[in-house]
Parts: structure tokens; sequence; C-alpha cells
């Protein structure tokens, strides 16, 4: 029997293809367009710019052989363009065969068009009803093939607070992962054996975004903080701060693991990454605020913004932790200092139990810092004012920084600075650095800033050079 119909052929010749374990060619039936031909060792943007205008001419053995073409570019080409030219069954067939295939990018989009195939494209936040019946249809070699992925894209990235640690996979991919449900979190066990730390450590992370983490997903996670490899355990360390339940199982393993004497950069990274994620399931009267504390006063942990964020947000709504903070500012340690400073600046009004303390270090001290918290807390010009006057006053016998704290301070005090208005007008003679947050604190004061008109308008005439213009804006704020 002669088979000519291409349909026909078209089913028969990628299982074909298949099971006989044929891979890559670039050998084209002799009548092929000799275009294709000639594109044998081009990128893609040439074999797009070539074959684009083709595509609708194009035979389904053409297709077919475009799919097994030694070129990654051109399997490329026919996934991302050629895959609907194609009768449902033989294009899962070949997405089939492509998602395993040597070549990442290549790979890659195959799993995309997989995903497609199921309903899944360009998703975020959490899975509709409909999501969730896609996702059901993968199976575990779909999602094995999804977790190899994340290992072949490279490394992972470390933001300086942990935050930003995320896979570096396509977001539809990661996606889709991160809701599979219960297929992946039983394969966390086979891939914590894996050979690739990148796969142990992407799965963690995925895991970490997934919206809802029930207990096998955290202790698949505290797992994670044992793993023989230094990223993975920063990965689950990381991921673990997204918990939601089970917090107390969560602190005491993140704990257990928070590497006190950590030398090494990833060993610090680790550390970061656990004190983060204590802070991020800290609730009020948490023992993890003793932790935090902890970290905060060891000079060498790396990010102790971190710390005095969270700690900042937990003093909020919780009285205990203002006082932790309030008992800080007497320590020795001036990194303690500046950090218990910073949270209770965030805490703002809520702060009021460290107005008495902080009126007494400012009493010993001029420090704009101090004086930033404290409005930030009072919101009493009178107390804060005397202060940044005697530095502003004090002009070469205070460094630059200093000035500049306190003109930031006054800054933020708007038309409650407007007493202080005389001082600033001196610094418009000063580096040019200096000047121009100056004339900003002149402009933030408002219509109380008049006394600032002439000497503001001078340096409009003069056309003094980089502050012309930020001083003929201030003076339109001034003069409403």
């Amino acid at each position: 029997m002669v088979i000519n119909h291409p349909l026909v052929f078209s089913f028969m010749l990628i299982p074909l293809l298949t099971l006989s374990g044929a891979g890559h060619t670039d050998e084209l039936a002799a009548d092929v367009p000799s275009q294709i031909v000639a594109l044998h060792n081009s990128d893609y943007q040439a074999i797009q710019a070539t074959l684009s205008p083709l595509v609708s001419g194009l035979r389904i053995q053409d297709i077919l052989q475009l799919s097994t073409h030694s070129n990654p570019e051109m399997r490329a080409f026919f996934l991302m363009n050629l895959l609907d030219k194609l009768p449902p069954e033989s294009a899962q067939v070949a997405i089939t065969r492509l998602m395993e295939d040597t070549d990442e990018k290549v790979s890659r989009h195959a799993i995309e068009q997989r995903l497609r195939s199921i309903g899944i494209r360009n998703r975020y936040g959490e899975p509709t009803e409909s999501d969730r019946d896609a996702l059901s249809r993968l199976d575990a070699r779909d999602i094995r093939l999804m977790i190899n992925q994340m290992g072949r894209d490279g490394a992972l990235d470390y933001a300086p607070s942990c935050r930003g640690l995320v896979p570096s996979v396509n977001s539809n991919i990661s996606w889709a992962l991160s809701h599979v449900g219960g297929p992946l979190v039983d394969m966390v066990t086979d891939a914590a054996s894996h050979n690739e730390a990148a796969v142990r450590a992407r799965i963690a992370i995925v895991l970490g975004n997934r919206i809802v983490m029930d207990g096998t997903t955290i202790r698949a996670l505290i797992k994670g903080l044992e793993d023989r490899d230094i990223s993975v355990r920063i990965s689950s360390a990381t991921a673990l701060g997204n918990a939601k339940q089970e917090t107390r199982q969560v602190s005491a393993a993140l704990i257990r693991h928070r590497s006190l004497n950590a030398t090494s950069s990833e060993h610090k990274q680790l550390r970061t990454a656990i004190i983060d994620s204590l802070g991020k399931l800290s609730s009020p009267n948490c023992c993890n605020v003793r932790y935090l504390v902890e970290a905060l006063e060891d000079e060498d942990f790396p990010s102790r913004r971190l710390i005095s964020t969270h700690l900042g947000r937990l003093a909020k709504t919780d009285p205990y932790v203002t006082s932790v903070l309030i008992e800080l500012l007497s320590s020795d340690k001036p990194w303690v200092v500046e950090c218990a400073l910073s949270s209770l600046k965030t805490v703002g009004t809520e702060a009021a139990s460290a107005v008495p303390k902080l009126k007494q270090m400012l009493q010993k001290e001029l420090s704009p810092v101090i004086a930033r918290t404290l409005w930030a807390i009072e919101n009493n010009a009178g107390s804060v004012l005397p202060c940044y006057s005697a530095i502003l006053k004090s002009g070469n016998q205070t460094s630059e920084v200093i000035q500049i704290e306190a003109l930031t301070g006054l800054k933020e005090m708007g038309p409650s600075a407007g007493s202080a208005v005389s001082d600033i007008v001196e610094l418009l003679d000063a580096d040019r650095r200096v000047a121009r947050i100056a004339i900003s604190v002149l402009r933030a004061i408002g219509p109380e800033a008049k006394a600032a008109v002439p000497s503001l308008q001078n340096i409009v005439d003069t056309k003094k050079e980089s502050l012309h213009s930020l001083a003929k804006y201030a003076l339109t704020k001034i003069k409403g």
C-alpha cells in the first residue's frame, strides 16, 4: 500500500522519529525549498527573516524535518512559528520530544508550548479553577522536565537582602511549578538527592513562592536546611520566610542553623537569609526578636538594615519590641544605636515611650540622626530645631555629611522649620552639593521661607551654575 496523503504521513513520521531514537538531522528531502537548505548554520533572526514569508507554503514534511534539524535555532523557530501547522496529535508528540532537547533554549520553548497547550500562559497570582484543572493535567514527567529546566538556567543571584532571590527561569514555568500542588512536593525527597545543586535550590525557592505552604512543603524546606550544598540551604532558609503556619517549628529549625560563626561569604549569606526569615515570621512577643537583636549586635553581620526594618515593623504593634529598641539606645556599639534609631523612626508616633531617652541623648550629643528620630515620634519643632541650628551655625567645624543630615531633617519638617531659614540661607554659598540641598529645604518650607527670597533671587539673577533652575523653582513655591 502506498501512502501519499501528507496528513497521514505526519502522524507516522514523528512517532517513528521518537521511537527509533532518531536525533537531529540536517538531511532534508531533495525537493525541500532551497531557502531552508541555505539556513543550515544561520541564527534565529536570519531564519525568521527568511522563513516567515514562506510559512504558509511549507508542506507538513518540511515542517516535520525542521523540528528535527541539527541547528537548534531551526528547532526553536519550529516551536515558535510552525506548531499550529501540524495536526494536534503530531504537534504534541513534537513538543514532548523537544522538552528533552539538548539545547536549553529549545527545551524552554517546548515547555512553554506544553503549558500553552493545557491553557497556561503568562499567569500571575493565585490560580483560578480552570488553571488548577489545567495544572492537574501535567504528569510527573512534565514536572521533572520543568525542574530540570530550572537547573539548566544558570546560577542563582542573591540580592544583598535575599529578598531578590528568585528563580531566573521563565516566569510562566516558575508560576506553574509554584502552583502545581502535590506532585512537586512529592518530588522534593527525590530532588534532595539530585546531583545538581541548582535544581535543589530552585525547588526550594519555587516551594517558598507557593500561595499556600502546607505541612509537607514546610517539612521539605526544613530538610533543605541540612542540604550538603550551601546554595540549597540559603534557598530553603529564604523560602521558609514565606511560611504562614507552623511558625514555631520553622523558627526552631532556622535558629538551629543560624551559622553564628559564619566566616565565608556563602555562610554569611545563609545567616542573612535565616535572620531575614526569622524577622518575617516574628509576631508580638515572639522569641525570634531575641535572635534578631543577637545578630544586630554582631559587628560582622552583613545586613543590619534588614534587622532594623523587621524590628521597626514589629514595634508598630508590640510595645515589648519598642522597649527592646529603647534599651538598645544605651548600647556601647554605635551601629546598634544607629539601627535602633532607624527602627524607632519607622515606628513614628507609636514609639512615644522613647521620647525621654531621645531627648536625653540629644542633650549630650548634637546628632541630626537622633533629632530626625525624635521629630518622627514627637512632631515637636521646639525639641529638634536648636540641634539643627547649632549644627548649621558651626560651619566648617562640622563635616559636610552631618550638615546634609541636618538639612534632610529640616526638609522633613517642612513649614515647621520656618525659624531655621536664616541658618539655611547661610549655606547657599557653601559647597555646591550642600547649597543644592539647602535650596530644596527652602522649597519644602514654602511661604514660611520668605526671608530667603532675596538670596534665592540673587542666584537666579547671576545664573549661578547648577543652582539657577533650582532657585527659580524654589521661588515659585515660596511666593505661591
